[in-house]
């Protein structure tokens, strides 16, 4: 008779493979490559999670995929929301852990900032963002060297939407339309008017021959 053989057990373990990185990672980044008609969309977001839902659908329906950058504290109380996004097929980047002013702070609470809206955006989507937006967009060149040192790259845009200021939807559309660029960084935030806003924007991007990808794919290129 055959021994039965010994139940043995395999423990699955994740492991995060830090990006390579390089000197493109100490300079922060305003607009990606321009050879090609290819734009990214970026969503700032520590509020405005009744909008969040029907942006999704927007996007769905368009077939665009953007780059959300949540804060951590955001993440933490809407955890279901973002990873919904996350789930959705979108890239999930780090607005830090708070909406702090980096550009005030010690390198030490710098790391802490980007490190703790790292630890709760992995947490919650399953995603480890490699692109980093500082809050407020406030930063020095200490922000660009820390989050480089964590493996980030450091965005900030090409066009503003300024859609905090909750403008009319044409004014959103005007903004982008008027400015977009061959590697434009385009900002925006969850706001009733931007929700109404991007249906036109994305249609006329489409028709102006851009194609929308994510941050990351965009500065890959």
């Amino acid at each position: 008779l055959l021994a039965a053989p010994a139940e043995t057990s395999v423990e699955l373990v994740t492991v995060l493979v830090l990006p390579s990185i390089t000197s493109a990672h100490f300079e922060p980044i305003y607009r990606g490559p321009t050879s090609e008609p290819r734009v990214a969309l970026m969503v700032n977001v520590d509020w405005g999670d009744e909008y969040i839902p029907g942006m999704l659908d927007v996007f769905r329906h368009y077939g665009v995929s953007a780059t959300w950058f949540p804060t951590g504290r955001w993440t933490q109380t809407s955890r279901d929301l973002a990873r919904t996004i996350s789930q959705a097929g979108h890239e999930i980047g780090n607005h830090g852990g708070r909406h702090g002013e980096a550009s005030k702070m010690s390198r030490s609470a710098t790391a802490r900032l980007i490190q703790e809206g790292e630890d709760l955006i992995l947490e919650a989507t399953g995603q480890r963002p490699t692109v980093f937006a500082p809050p407020s967009g406030d930063f020095n060149q200490q922000t660009v060297s820390v989050a480089a040192e964590l493996g980030y790259k450091t965005v900030l845009w090409t066009v503003d939407t300024v859609d905090w200021q909750r403008p009319a939807p044409t004014v959103i559309i005007d903004r982008v339309i008027g400015k977009v660029k061959n590697g434009a960084l385009v900002l925006m935030h969850p706001t009733k008017p931007t929700l109404e806003a991007l249906p036109v924007i994305l249609d006329h991007l489409a028709n102006m021959g851009y194609q929308c990808v994510t941050v990351t794919e965009l500065l890959a290129d």
